[in-house]
């Protein structure tokens, strides 16, 4: 129907298309009221995204910078010539080991005279034919040691080995040689040369104590005491041990200065003399732990004057 206005009325649609385009447009303009282009979640996509260096505004940065380009650049140059280097190389072994490995055959001109002299392939040279059939193999240097040092070397590497060899026969040789019974006596005497070594050391801290509680200033033997020793309160007699308390006694492990004597005796033997010295002395026994009364004493309780009369 023409109302005479000049157009006809748009046709008849859905009835909710304008309220869809309207709600599109509100939503767009509610997202761009929400960016806030100053909040740190912005700046911090803008920030993962452009990540280029900035430029070098001082010269001082500029110059480094171009260091730091020649530097990379002159290493990359070396690593490609050493590279190159290497590939040749290798590629001038192959040739030559491959070259090497093949015979002259009659084209060679040198070949075809040792023909003509009756010369055949596989025969070494000479009337007695008990020269070398291959010849000499080249080596190419390639390292800066002097002329004929590698051979040196290698003697010296073989002189080595040799000796080592022999020094291990020797050695399995003597081993072989040596019974159990002789090992199993061997480490016997040391460890009872360790005991011998303890008990001479107790003894002498014993007879410190048991001088220094008569007042004795010095040992009847340089070695009676330890090298190095302080002075000590007396040992009570009437105490409940009646045995010297290795706690005050304080022994160095450096030698006395003073102490010039040199002691010929072995250490089983002065243990021996210095035990003795302590039984007749004080009737003190160094195995028992015990000061004795007088003796009659010593001689009816304890068992010996030797630590084996004490284990049995």
């Amino acid at each position: 129907m023409n109302f005479g206005l000049g157009f006809s009325p748009s046709p008849p649609g859905p009835a909710h298309t304008s309220t869809e385009g309207e709600e599109c447009r509100t939503k767009s303009d509610q997202d761009e009221e929400d960016e806030d282009y100053m909040s740190e979640a912005f700046l911090s996509q803008c920030v993962q995204k452009d990540i280029r260096p900035g430029l070098k505004r001082t010269l001082p940065k500029q110059r480094e910078h171009e260091l730091a380009k020649q530097r990379s650049e002159g290493e990359q140059r070396r690593q490609a010539a050493k590279w190159d280097k290497r590939q040749r190389m290798n590629l001038e072994s192959e040739k030559r080991e491959e070259g090497l490995q093949k015979s002259l055959d009659t084209s060679n001109k040198g070949f075809a005279m040792l023909a003509k002299m009756g010369y055949k392939s596989g025969q070494s040279l000479g009337k007695s034919n008990s020269g070398r059939v291959e010849p000499i193999g080249i080596q190419i240097k390639i390292d800066r040691g002097g002329l004929g040092r590698e051979a040196v070397l290698q003697e010296i590497a073989l002189q080595k080995t040799t000796m080592m060899r022999a020094r291990m026969a020797r050695k399995a040789r003597a081993t072989s040689t040596q019974s159990i019974q002789e090992y199993r006596a061997h480490m016997s005497r040391q460890r009872k040369l360790q005991m011998v070594e303890v008990d001479l050391r107790k003894s002498q801290k014993s007879c410190f104590q048991l001088d220094s509680a008569k007042e004795i200033r010095d040992p009847a033997e340089s070695w009676f005491w330890p090298p190095k020793v302080q002075d000590a309160p007396p040992i009570d007699p009437d105490s409940a041990s009646n045995e010297p308390s290795a706690a005050l006694i304080n022994e160095e492990d450096e030698k006395d200065d003073d102490n010039d004597d040199i002691c010929e005796l072995e250490v089983d033997e002065q243990l021996e003399i210095l035990t003795n010295y302590l039984r007749m002395q004080y009737f003190y026994c160094l195995w028992c732990g015990t000061t004795f009364t007088d003796e009659p004493d010593i001689v009816t309780n304890c068992p010996g004057r030797t630590r084996q009369d004490h284990d049995d």
